[in-house]
């Protein structure tokens, strides 16, 4: 699933050619990915997107006072394609521009998750309402960490994964987050002291910057078809070595996650047990 990195990245590459020229005609949706009826999609034609930004992994598109708000989950893809350009085909959303140009939106398999739909003010609030704060925001100090990590036990990569605590980073990035603060997955939120959360905060704002940075020089203006594996330095690194001190990074596997950590860096040399087979070690 595309994380903040990319997203906001790709907001920033998009804003300019999508500014370029109106758009030409109703977009189009598979009917499986449209989750709103009203305002109508028709109600874009003619209208220029004039504001292209990221709310946690929200991809939102302004067009004056209605906002196309685009959620990839997990397959989903989505880009800007020049005029005469080579084109996905049969793609999710459809949203061509007046100069030949389109932003199209794609999903990977036969299951349509992404979620897209048209928002008035009132409607983009309520949308957004249930995500937490963003991690870049200058407001995101200390105390307001603090607030997030107290408000119940959490483990620590479940509360970094989690939209309504902590808005845009997912599995990949929790993993990197708490690989450079040193601090174990399943360590518990409520019991972290202080110097501990000033760490994590500072690493959220050290990978999360950083992954910004090589998004803008790497990734273009098409989201690519799978996740650019050189912006990780740990999840999915399973088994070598670790950046940092050398010794082989482990995992502990889920259902549908593979959470990757290095022992000596940040369990103090303990192996986690994996879930699958027994209760965690803390």
């Amino acid at each position: 699933m595309p994380e903040l990195p990319e997203l906001e990245a790709l907001a920033a590459t998009l804003a300019g050619p999508l500014r370029a020229a109106p758009i030409d005609g109703a977009p189009r949706t598979h009917f499986a990915v449209q989750k709103t009826a009203v305002p109508p999609l028709a109600a874009l034609d003619g209208r220029t997107i004039d504001r292209v930004w990221r709310r946690g992994k929200f991809l939102l598109f302004g067009a004056g006072d209605l906002t196309l708000a685009v959620h990839l989950m997990t397959m989903g893809r989505i880009g800007w394609h020049a005029p005469g350009g080579k084109r996905p085909k049969a793609p999710a959303l459809e949203v061509r521009l007046a100069d030949g140009a389109a932003l199209l939106g794609t999903e990977g398999g036969t299951r349509k998750s992404m979620r897209i739909g048209l928002y008035d003010e009132t409607g983009l609030a309520e949308l957004l309402r249930h995500l937490g704060p963003e991690p870049l925001d200058p407001d995101f100090d200390v105390a307001a960490f603090d607030a997030v990590l107290d408000r119940a036990p959490r483990q620590l990569n479940s509360l970094l994964r989690d939209g309504r605590s902590i808005a845009g980073i997912g599995r990949a990035f929790a993993d990197e987050i708490l690989h450079e603060a040193c601090l174990p997955p399943f360590a518990i939120s409520t019991r972290l002291p202080a110097p501990e959360r000033t760490r994590l905060l500072a690493a959220i704002g050290t990978i999360l910057r950083r992954g910004i940075a090589e998004c803008v020089e790497r990734q273009g203006p098409v989201l690519p078809q799978r996740n650019d594996g050189r912006l990780l330095r740990i999840h999915g690194h399973d088994g070598e070595p670790c950046p940092r001190c050398a010794e082989t990074l482990r995992f502990v596997d889920f259902e549908s996650n593979r959470i990757v950590y290095c022992a000596r860096c940040q369990t103090g040399g303990r192996v986690l047990a994996d879930r699958r087979l027994s209760r965690l070690l803390r």
